[in-house]
């Protein structure tokens, strides 16, 4: 199934088991019956957030795809993981630190999650889910 991202985060703002809304991108449909509709909330846990940093380095956000939020509270287990990484700029702070002290602090660039990021998950367990009629 097809998530995205409810809001813009960056992985500096994160830290380890906090989580982050995402929201079901389609249908979820059993029997060609509509049993999930989109924009249901999907639970998605901080498993590592890194700020850019001095010499170059990367931000990096790494996250874990958890539970599927039932409009009746229901929570259905999901497998996935979504990742976002800055760019790497440890060789432009090397070659610039080589020529003046200062180079060495040059960052990375951040890593940034954007409101619609999309991401995949599966369903973890088969689940019962009651459709009114």
């Amino acid at each position: 199934m097809d998530i995205e991202a409810a809001k813009t985060v960056l992985a500096r703002d994160l830290n380890e088991g906090e989580m982050v809304p995402f929201r079901l991108v389609s249908d979820i449909k059993v029997d060609g019956k509509t049993v999930v509709k989109p924009g249901a909330m999907v639970e998605t846990r901080v498993l590592e957030a890194k700020k850019s940093s001095p010499l170059g380095t990367k931000g990096r956000l790494r996250l874990d795809v958890v539970n599927l939020v039932l409009d009746n509270g229901t929570k259905v287990p999901l497998s996935g993981n979504c990742n976002v990484y800055g760019k790497n700029r440890t060789p432009v702070a090397v070659i610039v630190g080589c020529l003046t002290w200062g180079g060495f602090l040059i960052p990375g660039t951040k890593a940034v999650l954007t409101e619609g990021h999309h991401c995949t998950a599966s369903v973890l367990t088969n689940t019962e889910i009651v459709v009114s009629k």
